[in-house]
């Protein structure tokens, strides 16, 4: 998947990652993991179940409770992002979620004992329980400390699908356990919108017939460029502020209108280095947010938006001048020191 999208164009700022983004994700990845199961259920049908509780007609119940259990499990990822980890009791909590009263109760989140078919496929997966929990670790391991969350990512959707540890519902846990690593690294996830059935039908036999993971491979980071964009452009319409944004907003607009006012004598004077002086008494992480919310608005300042930071056009006029939109000198985005 990381040859098809490169990660340096997607990466999402943490703050930016709102309730309604959040929200439109779930509701997407619910109808879109579903649908790969056969679930009958439109993305405006899935939406109103989830958001109001409105049960489509002429639907089943499971395909209902596929859905919802959709919801509390990606929910469940979402609230425990910063502290999840990839181990195989995150993987075996997401299945219980999953498979909520689709499975016997002592399935649930278990290992399983018992031998499976894969209808699609002459693959027989192993039913050894001390084999499958042990490869069930052996993945984990090896996604957790794998250093690109594309490859981690795509290692979790592929070998929860063929290791197949659980009685069922191994390919959704797979797709929702592939959205930690992306998640994490602060890329968009992949709600699967975009991914065809067919395609990915294809893709999972050649993977359990030939061992190729190159069609599965191709079918994941199709959907992924198709639906990842999306998600970069709505986080430009939303910005949760941080706390000490809130604290600083007057000194923030006292250090704007500061920095403009020497920027027309000194030229070469760097937004980064003239924040961490105005704001020095600061530390660790509220220093480092503090100057990257001041570089953001330095290198975006117009003669319109400056009024929100109470800074006089004529002065910002006067600033471009001397440092035109999107010049070397405004576009200081050096990572923290």
């Amino acid at each position: 998947m990381s040859e098809s999208v490169g990660k340096g164009s997607l990466e999402l700022d943490p703050s930016t990652y709102t309730r309604e983004i959040a929200e439109r994700f779930l509701i997407e990845m619910s109808w879109a993991s579903s649908a790969l199961e056969g679930n009958t259920y439109s993305l405006p049908e899935t939406e109103a179940l989830i958001k109001y509780a409105e049960v489509a007609g002429g639907k089943s119940e499971i395909e209902v409770q596929m859905i919802l259990n959709h919801k509390q499990a990606i929910g469940w990822v979402i609230d425990n992002i910063a502290t999840v980890e990839i181990a195989p009791e995150t993987v075996m909590r997401l299945h219980a979620m999953l498979m909520r009263t689709l499975v016997r109760q002592n399935n649930l989140g278990a290992v399983r004992r018992d031998p499976v078919n894969i209808t699609t496929s002459s693959y027989v997966p192993s039913s050894d329980h001390t084999e499958l929990s042990m490869g069930l670790s052996e993945l984990c391991w090896k996604a957790s400390t794998a250093k690109d969350p594309f490859e981690a990512s795509f290692a979790l959707l592929a070998g929860i699908a063929y290791l197949q540890p659980f009685i069922d519902g191994n390919k959704r846990t797979g797709r929702l356990l592939s959205n930690i690593p992306l998640l994490k690294a602060g890329l968009p996830p992949i709600s699967f919108i975009g991914v065809g059935r067919a395609a990915y039908g294809i893709g999972m036999t050649t993977w359990y017939e030939l061992a190729d993971t190159s069609y599965l491979g191709k079918a994941i980071a199709e959907g992924y460029a198709i639906a990842a964009p999306s998600y970069l452009v709505a986080t430009t319409t939303k910005k949760v502020p941080r706390s000490v944004e809130i604290r600083m907003r007057r000194r923030l607009d006292d250090a704007v209108a500061e920095y403009l006012s020497r920027a027309v004598d000194s030229p070469d004077l760097m937004p980064s280095d003239f924040a961490r002086d105005a704001f020095r008494d600061l530390e660790g992480e509220d220093l480092d947010v503090i100057v990257q919310s001041f570089v953001d608005i330095i290198v975006s300042i117009n003669e319109l938006n400056c009024v929100a930071y109470g800074v006089a056009p004529d002065l910002v006029e006067k600033y471009h001048r001397v440092k035109p939109v999107g010049g070397p000198h405004t576009l200081d985005r050096r990572p923290p020191a």
